[in-house]
């Protein structure tokens, strides 16, 4: 374990000018979680879609070197795109510098040599994606050297916290409304697919990749499930799933949290380039 958890991350990172915004805050539990999953090792990283600080938390608490991408029109996140350097100042007066890659993940081949990174994180990145998907996972595959790991963290559509929503009327998507230009001008940042955690699990199989480790968790009150919660939503999903004979898999709760994380080794190559699973065919 690299960090206890978000009161902690807050703390090093509150170490540093300028401190995390109040988005990042909110996120903290899961952004501990998301470094706690990261392998034991060394080397280069590339971080997709980044956020500053999450890039500084990386650097400070494990021994990879991250080297964080945005987009020309980024897709989440507070930070300035054109700025390509960003500079974090210690409180005693140490600074940590990153360097940006700007390029688009859904446009092209990345701009970086194929096998020259042993980790890339996708975290919170891959729901936001409205055009290839695909494409983005396969270049992370291309970038990485042979048994080269990922992470990827997106909301789970078939946690019991969304088939609740479902079931009381309400849109079961995490970040389903729209953003106005006066708020976040040039922004696309509500959720375009949120992924079940098998569907996920099978995209990133078709695109080369071995899972090593599927969680799903819950980080906050509001995602927690009531006793009449669990005494309504998990019998009637559990007995639909027995009826319809879906595989035992589908049946267990520990797969049924609002958040699913999945570390994967590149181990294959992809065997489709527009997945049927994901992909409209003609």
């Amino acid at each position: 374990m690299y960090v206890k958890d978000g009161e902690e991350l807050i703390r090093i990172l509150d170490e540093f000018s300028p401190q995390p915004s109040d988005y990042f805050k909110h996120g903290a539990n899961r952004i501990a979680a998301s470094i706690n999953m990261l392998p034991k090792g060394s080397g280069r990283v590339l971080e997709l879609g980044c956020d500053g600080h999450f890039s500084l938390a990386v650097a400070e608490l494990t021994s990879y070197e991250v080297i964080p991408q945005n987009s020309p029109n980024p897709i989440a996140g507070p930070e300035d795109a054109a700025n390509l350097t960003q500079t974090y100042t210690h409180r005693g007066g140490r600074e940590v510098q990153f360097k940006r890659e700007l390029f688009d993940i859904e446009k092209g081949v990345f701009p970086l040599e194929s096998n020259s990174f042993d980790g890339v994180l996708c975290c919170e990145v891959i729901e936001h994606l409205f055009r290839d998907p695909a494409l983005m996972l396969q270049e992370a595959h291309r970038v990485l050297k042979p048994g080269g790991w990922m992470l990827v963290t997106t909301p789970n559509l078939i946690s019991y916290h969304s088939i609740r929503r479902a079931m009381q009327g309400v849109h079961p998507l995490e970040c389903s409304t729209y953003f106005h230009g006066e708020q976040f001008p040039g922004y696309m940042i509500q959720h375009t697919h949120e992924y079940t955690c098998w569907e996920l699990n099978e995209l990133m199989r078709i695109c080369g990749f071995s899972t090593e480790r599927i969680e799903t968790y819950t980080f906050t009150k509001y995602e927690r499930m009531g006793f009449l919660d669990y005494a309504l939503v998990v019998p009637a999903t559990l007995l639909y799933s027995i009826a319809t004979l879906r595989h035992p898999r589908f049946w267990l709760p520990k797969y049924r949290r609002p958040h699913t994380f999945i570390l994967a080794r590149k181990t294959g190559t992809p065997s489709e380039r527009y997945p049927k699973i994901l992909y409209f065919q003609n």
